[in-house]
C-alpha cells in the first residue's frame, strides 16, 4: 500500500493543480480591473431639490450619464450607497450652502458626498459653470433649475468637472472638461496636466486625505500645482491645495507662501489665515503664530477660533494670564478652548 505521506503529497500536488487554473483567472481579473476605482457616493438633496417627487431619479440618472463619460476619460465609476434629505434651505449663498452640506452630513460609508440644489432658471446659459462647487476629496454640490431644460443640459459634464475636482484636478484653459466654462463645443477630454495629478491622486484615501499619499508623490503634485500657475491658473482653490501640499511635506516657508496668495485674492477666508498661522507655529516661529492669528482677528468673521489659537500659543509658553484673556476672548465668540487650560487657570486662581 502507498505510504500515507506520499498519499497526502499526492492529494496537496493535485488540488494545486486543479486550483491553479482558478487562481490565474482571478488574478488575471484582478490586474484587468487594477486600473478601474469606484467611487461610493451619498447623495444629499437639499430642501429645494426634495420638493421634486422623483428626486432620487432624477439623481441617479444624472450620476450613471457622469460615471459613464467618467469611466471612459479617467475608468472611474460612481456608485451610491445611499439618499438623504438635507433639510436645509436657508442659506442663499452656494459657497456656504457647498460648505455647511460638506461639514454637517455624516457621509457613512461612502467615500464623498454630492449635494443637489435647486433654483428656478433664468434660460441664461452662459453662467452653466457656475452650477457645480468642490470641497476637494471631500464632496461638491450641483445646482439645478426648473423650468429652464437649456440650463441643465451641460449637467453630466459639470459633474464630471466636479468628481476631477475631488481628485485635486485644475482648471486649464483648452476648451477640454477641465477649462472653466462649458458650451456644446467642450469636448470630453482630459488634458495631460490634469490626467498626470488623478494618476497620483486616484487611489487616495478619502478618509486621510493627502496624508495617504507619499512624499514621492506629494513632491511630485507641487511641481504639477506649480506648473499649473506657470500655465495661468491663478485661482484661489489652486493656491490653497498647493499650500495644503507643501503643508504635508514639512515644507512650511513654501506653505506659506502659497496660503498667503490665497488671503491676497480674498482676505476673509478663514482657514487660509489659520493655516499660516499653524505653518508658523509648526516651524517654531510663535510670535509669527500669534501676529498671523491676531491679523485674522481684525479680517474674519469668525473670531473666536483665533483667540483659542492664540490661548493655547501662551499656555504652551507658560503665559496663562495672556491664556486665559483670549481664551475668554474666544468664548465671547462662541468658540471653548480645552477644559484643560480652564481646570489649570482655575488651579492657579486666575479668573
Amino acid at each position: 500500500m502507498m505510504n500515507y505521506r506520499y498519499r497526502t503529497q499526492l492529494v496537496f500536488c493535485l488540488a494545486f493543480l486543479l486550483i491553479m487554473p482558478l487562481l490565474s483567472g482571478i488574478v488575471q481579473a484582478y490586474r484587468s480591473d487594477a486600473n478601474h476605482r469606484t467611487i461610493l457616493v451619498k447623495v444629499i438633496a437639499d430642501k429645494k431639490y426634495a420638493t421634486q417627487s422623483d428626486w432620487r431619479e432624477k439623481a441617479r440618472k444624472n450620476l450613471e450619464a457622469a460615471s459613464e463619460g467618467l469611466e471612459k476619460v479617467l475608468n472611474i465609476k460612481i456608485s451610491i450607497s445611499e439618499y438623504e434629505e438635507w433639510r436645509i434651505s436657508n442659506i442663499s449663498d452656494f459657497g456656504e450652502l457647498t460648505a455647511a452640506m460638506v461639514n454637517q452630513v455624516d457621509k457613512g460609508r461612502a467615500d464623498i458626498i454630492i449635494g443637489f440644489t435647486l433654483e428656478r432658471g433664468s434660460g441664461r446659459t452662459e453662467e452653466l459653470r457656475k452650477d457645480g462647487l468642490t470641497l476637494s476629496r471631500r464632496g461638491f454640490m450641483i445646482k439645478t433649475y426648473s423650468g429652464a431644460p437649456e440650463q441643465n443640459k451641460m449637467l453630466t459634464y459639470v459633474i464630471i468637472h466636479e468628481m476631477i475636482h475631488i481628485f485635486g484636478g485644475v482648471h486649464v484653459f483648452d476648451g477640454s472638461i477641465m477649462s472653466p466654462v462649458f458650451n456644446e463645443e467642450t469636448e470630453l477630454k482630459l488634458d495631460a496636466l490634469n490626467m498626470e495629478i488623478v494618476s497620483i491622486t486616484k487611489d487616495i484615501d478619502f478618509n486621510r486625505g493627502l496624508a495617504s499619499l507619499s512624499k514621492h508623490q506629494l513632491q511630485r503634485l507641487a511641481r504639477l500645482y506649480t506648473r499649473a500657475v506657470r500655465l495661468g491658473n491663478r485661482e484661489t482653490p489652486t493656491y490653497y491645495e498647493l499650500g495644503e501640499i507643501y503643508n504635508h511635506l514639512g515644507q512650511y516657508e513654501d506653505a506659506i507662501d502659497a496660503y498667503r496668495q490665497v488671503v491676497r485674492r480674498d482676505q476673509s477666508i478663514a482657514y487660509a489665515w489659520g493655516e499660516i498661522g499653524d505653518c508658523y507655529r509648526r516651524a517654531g516661529k510663535m510670535d509669527k503664530a500669534i501676529e498671523t492669528f491676531k491679523r485674522a482677528i481684525n479680517k474674519v468673521s469668525q473670531k473666536g477660533i483665533f483667540y483659542g489659537k492664540i490661548a493655547i500659543i501662551y499656555y504652551n509658553q507658560g503665559d496663562f494670564r495672556s491664556s486665559y484673556d483670549n481664551a475668554l476672548r474666544a468664548r465671547r465668540n462662541g468658540f471653548e478652548v480645552d477644559q484643560i487650560l480652564w481646570r489649570e487657570f482655575k488651579k492657579r486662581g486666575i479668573s
